[in-house]
């Protein structure tokens, strides 16, 4: 019996091949910047962060910045605005004290429904005063949305460089000059509402940077109207006018 034998065997070798995440090659859908929120990240470390949000910040982001390019209609109003005097001063009054994630899609309705533009110095005043008080991650997410609401609507040249002039200088620190001018007791109480006030607008801050509402230091402009003063002349730290008779340390 003759039996052939191949003179060049070949050996079949099965192998396995790792998935790509596996051997750390990203395609463009495993890539961090096509899934991942920026704002998590800083200098490539991972960061919680500031607060938790109820809103997407991509989107948020893409229409703030179509509202910097000038472009029209990203936030759509009524045809006929409502401009009752009683409705618009509500409103401003709400802004100034009652920023909270219940009032958002009330305040989101009349951003889109009330005329507002004749009370713009008004308003920007309020929504700083507001974005000063607010102090939980709920409240924090509100006054971004409403903020960028009406950066949206009202743009950069009639809000949004003024609303980031008043935060710049809220977070400023106060001139020594005035401190003197303070009695004990009143700087010590100005003094603790300033630190106060620092934390809450370092983290609204940040967040209205990371959506897009505030850009550069460049691209800030001083209100007409900042510089009004209390009863008594003063103003107070952080661009508070001051009401009533103001302590002063005697000479």
């Amino acid at each position: 019996m003759t039996t052939n034998v191949n003179p060049n065997p070949t050996t079949t070798t099965q192998t396995t091949l790792p998935s790509v995440p596996e051997v750390g090659i990203l395609t463009d859908a495993h890539h961090p910047a096509c899934t991942e929120d920026p704002s998590t990240r800083i200098l490539g470390k991972p960061v919680k962060p500031p607060v938790a949000r109820h809103y997407s910040w991509s989107d948020l982001r893409l229409l703030n910045e179509r509202a910097w390019a000038s472009e029209s209609d990203v936030f759509p109003v009524s045809k006929s605005l409502d401009s009752a005097l009683k409705k618009n001063t509500a409103f401003i009054k709400r802004l100034r004290t009652g920023i909270n994630a219940a009032a958002q899609q009330t305040f989101l309705t009349d951003i889109r429904t009330l005329s507002l533009h004749k009370y713009l110095s008004e308003i920007i005043s309020a929504c700083y005063e507001g974005l000063c008080k607010l102090k939980s991650p709920g409240e924090i997410a509100t006054g971004v949305e409403i903020t960028s609401a009406l950066h949206q609507r009202f743009g950069p040249g009639e809000f949004t460089r003024q609303i980031g002039w008043l935060l710049g200088r809220g977070l400023s620190t106060p001139d020594k000059g005035q401190l003197k001018a303070l009695s004990q007791e009143v700087r010590e109480r100005e003094e603790k509402e300033r630190l106060s006030r620092h934390r809450v607008l370092l983290r609204v801050v940040t967040e209205l940077w990371l959506v897009g509402v505030l850009k550069t230091l460049d691209d800030i402009e001083k209100p007409d109207d900042v510089g009004a003063k209390g009863k008594d002349g003063v103003v107070g730290l952080g661009g508070k006018a001051i009401d009533g008779p103001v302590k002063r340390v005697a000479p």
